[in-house]
C-alpha cells in the first residue's frame, strides 16, 4: 500500500496522505512516497487544480520520531541531510502555478502544519485541531511551518502558538486566519472536492496571476525561510534538551528542559 496516492482525473488531481493507521506522520515512507508523487505531478500537462488530503480520523500527527533517531546517525546530521529534499517537495507544491486546496481533519501536528498550510485555500472539518510540537521535544519548526502560520494568521499569534505549544481548535484556527473555512467532519470531503471542480474550471491564468502577486507581497520567499529553518531545527537537534527530550518522548515521560 503506497504511502501517499495520487489521483488525477483530467485538470484536478488529488495527492492523499495514507497512512491512517499510524496517524499519517512524517516518515521515511511518507516522504519518498510524496517525492516520487510531485514529480509525477508536475511532469503532467493541464493541470487547474490539487486538493492535499488525508485518509483516517488524523490529517498528520507530526514526524516519526522513533525513526529519526534510528541507527547511529546523529539526529541533527540526519535532518541536515534529508530535509532539503523534503523542502524541496514542499517548496514545489507552494509553487504550482494553479490553485492548491488542503482539506483538514484531527491532529494537524508538527511537519504536517507545514504541509496543510502550504495550500492557498485550506478547510477544515470541524474536529480538526492544531499543535506545534515542537517544543516538546526541544525542536524548532520545519516544512515552512513558521513561515505560513506567519503568512496567515500574523507573527503576535505565531510566536504565542509555536512557543506555548497549545491546541487550537478548529473554530480558533478559524478566527486567527489558519483556516478559510471550517466544515462538519462527515461533509468535509465532499466540500473539498466541491471546490477542487470549481477551480479546476476557472481562469486558470487568472488564478496564476493571483498566487505570484500574493506570493510577491511577502518580503522572505519561502526557499530562503526553508533554508532557515533547516539550519535552527539542525541546531536544536545537536543540543542535549532535544536528545533528551526525544529519550523522554519515545520512552513516554515528561521532558525535564536544562536550556542547553
Amino acid at each position: 500500500m503506497s504511502a501517499v496516492l495520487l489521483e488525477i482525473d483530467g485538470p484536478k488531481a488529488v495527492l492523499t496522505l495514507n497512512r491512517p493507521q499510524d496517524g499519517n506522520r512524517m516518515g521515511d515512507d511518507i516522504f519518498h512516497a510524496l517525492e516520487a508523487a510531485v514529480h509525477d505531478l508536475t511532469g503532467r500537462s493541464g493541470l487547474r487544480a490539487l486538493l492535499l488530503r488525508a485518509e483516517g480520523p488524523n490529517f498528520c500527527v507530526g514526524g516519526a520520531i522513533d525513526e529519526f533517531v534510528r541507527g547511529e546517525e546523529a539526529l541533527d546530521q540526519r535532518l541536515r541531510r534529508e530535509l532539503p529534499r523534503v523542502h524541496r517537495v514542499i517548496e514545489t507544491l507552494a509553487g504550482l502555478s494553479f490553485p492548491v486546496v488542503s482539506a483538514l481533519g484531527g491532529a494537524v501536528s508538527g511537519g504536517g502544519i507545514g504541509f496543510a498550510l502550504l495550500a492557498d485555500i485550506v478547510l477544515a472539518a470541524d474536529d480538526t485541531f492544531f499543535r506545534a510540537g515542537y517544543p516538546g521535544i526541544g525542536l524548532s519548526p520545519d516544512l515552512g511551518g513558521s513561515y505560513q502560520i506567519v503568512r496567515r494568521a500574523g507573527a503576535t499569534f505565531a510566536s504565542e502558538f509555536l512557543i506555548s505549544n497549545r491546541r487550537v481548535e478548529a473554530q480558533e484556527a478559524l478566527r486567527a486566519g489558519l483556516v478559510n473555512a471550517v466544515h462538519p467532519a462527515a461533509g468535509l470531503d465532499a466540500a473539498a472536492r466541491a471546490l477542487l471542480d470549481d477551480l479546476a474550471r476557472g481562469p486558470t491564468l487568472s488564478h496564476a496571476a493571483v498566487k505570484r502577486l500574493v506570493a510577491a507581497q511577502a518580503q522572505t520567499p519561502l526557499a530562503a525561510h526553508l533554508d532557515l529553518e533547516m539550519e535552527l531545527m539542525v541546531d536544536c537537534a545537536a543540543s542535549d534538551d532535544s536528545r533528551r527530550a526525544i529519550e523522554a518522548f519515545l520512552a513516554k515521560r515528561s521532558a525535564i528542559f536544562s536550556g542547553s
